[in-house]
């Protein structure tokens, strides 16, 4: 088993509201290895490119390339529970600096 750590960019199957069917999408882990070891989940936030219906919560993703993502692509604060039996594979790691201000607005956005 694949033990996951916060800052790992995955693919993971995503539901659709309107069908039955899933489309595979990058999602941010956000949850502790520990956590993820211990419960077989993750925690996640959502990794979007949809620019139309952009949250003001929303974190610019920098740096793509290190994240294996190819268009311009943001973490919303959409936060979920996935079984680590779902994920299909990792494709990369957050850059610091973008990691960095997706941990700041995480702090101001979860009441802790």
């Amino acid at each position: 088993m694949t033990i996951y750590k916060a800052g790992d960019i995955i693919v993971s199957p995503f539901p659709f509201i309107d069908t039955d069917k899933a489309k595979p999408r990058p999602v941010l882990i956000i949850s502790k290895q520990s956590f993820n070891k211990s419960h077989e989940k993750v925690i996640a936030l959502m990794i979007t490119t949809a620019v139309m219906t952009k949250w003001p919560s929303d974190t610019v993703i920098s740096h793509l390339e290190c994240c294996g993502l190819d268009y311009p692509s943001s973490v919303r604060m959409k936060c979920f529970t996935l079984d680590t039996r779902l994920i299909k594979k990792r494709i990369g790691v957050m850059a610091k600096s973008d990691w960095s201000n997706v941990q700041k607005k995480i702090r101001s956005t979860i009441a802790l």
